[in-house]
């Protein structure tokens, strides 16, 4: 995966000075490092540089340009369409991944998570993970 960052995450707008054309790119190989922790960019470049050119062949092809800065409205969940609307229970099996849209919207609510759960004497490890979140299961018998 070659991505680029065209602004902090955490700031409202991106930063106007950053041309699209010169970006800071980076390569993943997200089969074997999906937390993305190993930069391939400087051991690749002419992978690099092909995946670069197939992104903008597909944007051009596609009219992504101008890119869209408008980073606080993309991320109001009412402007996505939702499978979830309108539901209060969600039951999802063992070891499984889904998309935001896909998953109850926590973001700024008060809720509460409830699981069945069959635990072993020493089992440890994490039990849900809601983006950066994670809840720690730590547990040993009484």
């Amino acid at each position: 995966m070659a991505s680029a960052m065209r602004g902090e995450p955490w700031l409202d707008q991106n930063d106007d000075s950053i041309d699209v054309l010169h970006m800071n790119w980076e390569l993943y190989n997200v089969n074997e490092d999906f937390s993305q922790a190993k930069d391939l960019a400087a051991q690749m470049p002419d992978k690099l540089d092909e995946m670069i050119k197939l992104f903008y062949a597909e944007a051009s092809k596609y009219n992504v340009f101008p890119l869209d800065d408008s980073k606080t409205e993309r991320f109001d969940e009412s402007n996505r369409p939702t499978i979830t609307q309108g539901r209060t229970t969600f039951t999802y099996p063992d070891h499984f991944r889904t998309r935001e849209t896909s998953a109850p919207d926590l973001k700024g609510k008060s809720h509460t998570i409830t699981a069945d759960v069959v635990f072993n004497t020493g089992d440890q490890g994490m039990l849900l993970t809601v983006g950066i979140c994670p809840i720690i299961l730590n547990f040993t018998p009484p």
